[in-house]
């Protein structure tokens, strides 16, 4: 089991680029619109409201990083990483970002 102190032994490297990827509003919502299906750029485009250059900047981002990748027929897919990076992303924000009312922000020795 990946435990707290094995947590802290990833280098800060690896930690940091993970974060700079998925540090953007965009770059999250076009892995949302992959989560469910495979889009091409255009459907990609009327999702996030972005257009030519600004989406294939992030588009660029996500594949080099292999979060996404593109299929024969110019269609964009989640990966298996990009999948886990979502998801281990949303929950990470449920807890540390909660809505109003349901703030976390006791110490901890007070949970």
């Amino acid at each position: 089991m990946f435990s707290p102190k094995d947590a802290l032994k990833v280098d800060t490297r690896r930690v940091s680029s993970v974060s700079e990827v998925l540090a953007n509003e965009y770059r999250v919502k076009i892995l949302r619109a992959l989560y469910e299906k495979s889009r091409t750029s255009k459907e990609l485009s009327d999702i996030t409201g972005l257009e030519g250059g600004q989406l294939y900047h992030h588009l660029r981002i996500l594949t080099q990083n292999r979060f996404v990748v593109m299929g024969k027929r110019g269609e964009y897919s989640i990966t298996v990483k990009g999948a886990v990076a979502l998801m281990i992303l949303s929950a990470l924000a449920e807890v540390l970002v909660p809505p109003p009312e349901k703030e976390l922000e006791k110490p901890l020795d007070k949970v």
